[in-house]
């Protein structure tokens, strides 16, 4: 008789007939389907599991004006990030203050950053 683990998963014994494997894999697939992380259907994911990186965007690396007031930086992301498969945040330096800026990708390494006021230093949270 298989046995059931904490948030529903199902682990086959030994001697359990064969047919049963089936009805034990398709349970287990609908769970891993269907669950969230949230602690009741799964265990929960807390924050301080995701991974941060951060590089700087210092005030005066603020490249020539892309268009009028616009102006932009790249921005090596750090390593284990590619740009595809992570959230960029931006972040004022001085405050902390949150920033829409605009992210242009250029390869899955790296991007631009824009900004309408080059005398700003921002820091890049990668999660």
């Amino acid at each position: 008789m298989p046995t059931t683990l904490s948030y529903g998963y199902i682990k086959p014994v030994d001697g359990d007939a064969a047919s049963s494997w089936f009805d034990t894999i398709e349970a287990d697939i609908i769970q891993l389907n269907s669950h969230d992380h949230d602690g009741t259907d799964s265990a929960q994911v807390s924050g301080k599991n995701v991974l941060i990186g951060s590089v700087s965007a210092p005030s005066g690396s603020w490249g020539a004006a892309v268009s009028t007031g616009v102006y932009r930086q790249s921005v090596t992301l750090p390593t284990g990030f590619t740009y595809d498969n992570c959230l960029i945040e931006v972040r004022t330096t001085s405050t902390g203050n949150v920033v829409m800026a605009t992210i242009e990708k250029i390869n899955s390494t790296s991007c631009y950053v824009y900004t309408g006021d080059n005398t700003q230093s921002y820091t890049v949270y990668f999660k």
